[in-house]
């Protein structure tokens, strides 16, 4: 390609970024059905697939327990990453998580950074996202001749555009990563990425009095809040990571990860429900600056050998983190009662001049750890660590110049093993216990915003891996993970750890192709949940938690015509069983239910090249039977799922 269309290409996308909204960044490329390696969570750009989430994991919120990994490198997480230096993200759990070091109880979502020795190209993707998005955004890539040093940029912005719930949105991000290889052996990479937007409340519901049943079906798409309650915000990340080889088998490690998220302001529409579920009495919580800042670090010094038959790798961990938080504060605007689902009447804005962050939250945490993998002949196959931490966890209250602590150091470890019992089929098991983050209270919670201290948590899991085909490859596992509950306290409205909680369960995933036209992703997941949860006297009830559905099932087809070179057709479909919405039994004494419900999702690629330069065309019907369903929180705040949506986009690679 020219110079002349080079610029006029980088001008156009350049000067498009400056007016945006939402916060889908995705391109034509991304084939999350193709690229899995199994069924159990794989995210490339913003498409999915899998029966778990990098938010949900059996019953558990993965992103709550921060369990991230880059490369394998332990990382806290407070702002998100870029698929600009993000190739793709998996969730890890049972057999996968073998070549892991410490995984976490709950699962660990392993993010790889980019490769940039690869070959890699300039792209331009332009597209509508769901709701009318218009979206656009350029990656520019750059390296030496030798390839010892490359640079790869990206901007994403989107145009014109609305949330399922109807809200107007705006965000830019820039993001990107630097390679180098100056020597044998060495590998260092710098990536970052800078992201703001700003969009109108997100809206919310509750329902307080004591009822057995859910609302009715609202119209979705339908903004319900105020036009000034518009939240603006900003997410940052900087890393580094290395890795050094070094002669005889011995190897270093490093990463080093800076996130923050600020709220500038922050705004909630929340709508509590009465009793007759046909109106609803409207509140838009509003939070003055809040801040979320993490650092992390994790030094590796290891050796890797082969002894006789059997290959050994044995590494000393070394992992640092500090996390500071700022919040509180919030001011709250009446709006009045309305029918369910229609808008309030116009409310004056409060001033969040007048006010500020009340709170503040820290924690320090220091670990050193030893892990052992090892393979031994072809048939076993080992994973062994154990690791002492530190927690230390300080909660001010500025306000009153309050300041309380708690100081734990558990000793940490896990145990993974995987016996091939015949050609292609492997059984395995693993035990860990793990020191996992509960997350932070919702907005709509008393204590807003707040960290909640983190637990230990424990899983024990055993399953068999067997190859039905050269191609097709199925998992079939049991589990058992209990930890710390959070939850709502009924009687202070705040968001606590209530008690604990137990999942048992059994999972299959299936995945392959059944020939060389045809792929399948498929899976389900049946779980067994019981919370024990105190109820005076030092005694212990035991009821199921709030919204662990238990059963969910996943099935995708992909084809790919041989008389059509480039075209693939894609289709999917999710079932997600009925679950529990309060805890609170209704007048009748029954229990709130959320329905069961299934959806499906249709598309097509096409991919096709011009003048040498190839285009992929990418076009999809999600929840194509336009299905309505609410959705439930730990909170017990209600959400409804994503109406029918449409999307296009194009990325030309040139």
């Amino acid at each position: 390609m020219n110079c002349n269309r080079f610029s006029v290409i980088l001008f156009s996308a350049v000067f498009s970024s400056f007016w945006i909204t939402g916060d889908a960044h995705a391109q034509a490329t991304a084939d999350a059905l193709r690229e899995a390696e199994d069924a159990f969570g794989s995210q490339f750009g913003d498409e999915s697939i899998g029966i778990y989430t990098l938010n949900s994991v059996r019953g558990f919120d993965l992103s709550s327990a921060g369990n991230y990994r880059f490369d394998g490198a332990y990382f806290v997480n407070s702002a998100g990453t870029s698929r600009f230096f993000v190739e793709r993200q998996d969730v890890r759990i049972g057999y996968n998580t073998l070549t892991l070091d410490f995984p976490g109880p709950s699962g660990v979502v392993d993010i790889k950074l980019r490769d940039l020795t690869t070959p890699t190209r300039q792209e331009l993707t332009i597209g509508s996202e769901p709701f009318g998005t218009l979206n656009t955004q350029l990656l520019a890539n750059f390296k030496t001749k030798n390839s010892d040093y490359a640079v790869s940029v990206g901007m994403g912005a989107n145009i014109v555009g609305q949330t399922p719930q109807g809200a107007e949105s705006s965000d830019l991000i820039v993001a990107g990563i630097v390679q180098a290889q100056p020597a044998a052996g060495v590998d260092l990479k710098v990536f970052f990425g800078d992201y703001g937007f700003r969009e109108e409340a997100a809206s919310k519901f509750q329902i307080v009095q004591n009822v057995d049943r859910l609302p009715p079906r609202i119209n979705r798409r339908r903004f319900l809040g105020q036009p000034w309650a518009v939240t603006d915000a900003r997410r940052r990340i900087i890393g580094a990571s290395s890795e050094f080889a070094f002669g005889g088998g011995w190897r270093g490690e490093s990463i080093f990860v800076a996130t923050q998220t600020v709220f500038d302001e922050q705004y909630t529409t929340l709508f509590t429900i009465g009793a007759d579920l046909l109106a609803a009495d409207g509140v838009v919580i509003a939070s003055p600056r809040q801040s979320f800042d993490a650092i992390s670090a994790e030094a590796i010094a290891g050796w890797r050998g082969a002894m006789g038959k059997s290959v050994h790798d044995i590494s000393l961990h070394g992992r640092l983190r500090r996390s500071h938080s700022e919040f509180g504060g919030e001011l709250h605007a009446p709006l009045g009662e309305a029918p369910i689902g229609t808008p309030t009447a116009a409310a004056p804005p409060p001033d969040l001049g007048s006010t500020r962050a009340l709170l503040a939250d820290r924690v320090d945490q220091i670990s050193l750890g030893l892990s052992y993998q090892a393979l031994i002949g072809d048939r076993v196959r080992l994973n062994l660590g154990v690791m002492k931490t530190r927690y230390e966890r300080t909660f001010q209250d500025i306000s009153m110049s309050v300041e309380t602590g708690a100081t734990s150091a558990p000793w940490l470890y896990n145990v993974g093993a995987a016996v091939t019992v015949s050609p292609g089929v492997e059984l395995y098991g693993s035990y860990s216990r793990g020191l996992e983050e509960s997350g932070r209270a919702p907005s709509t919670a008393a204590n807003a915003n707040e960290i909640l201290p983190a637990g230990l948590s424990t899983q024990k899991e055993i399953g068999i891996r067997t190859e039905l085909t050269n191609n097709i490859v199925a998992f079939v596992a049991g589990f058992d993970t209990t930890k710390p509950l959070p939850g709502l306290s009924p009687d202070t409205n705040e968001f606590r750890l209530i008690g604990d909680v137990r999942h048992r369960g059994i999972e299959l995933s299936v995945s392959g192709s059944i020939n060389e036209n045809l792929r399948l992703v498929a899976g389900g997941v049946y779980i067994d949940a019981a919370a024990a949860l105190p109820v005076g006297g030092g005694e212990t009830g035991k009821e199921r938690p709030i919204g662990v559905p238990d059963l969910k099932v996943i099935a995708n087809l992909s084809y790919s015509p041989a008389t059509i070179p480039g075209l693939t057709f894609d289709g999917g479909i999710e079932y997600i069983s009925s679950q529990r919405a309060l805890r609170r039994a209704g007048a009748s004494g029954r229990e709130s239910q959320l329905p069961d419900y299934l959806t499906a999702n249709l598309g097509v690629r096409y991919a096709l090249e011009f003048d040498n330069i190839d285009v992929t065309l990418r076009a999809q019907i999600q929840n194509l039977s336009n299905t309505f369903s609410w959705t439930v929180t730990q909170a017990e705040i209600l959400d409804y799922i994503s109406p029918r949506s449409f999307r296009f986009v194009a990325t030309a690679a040139f």
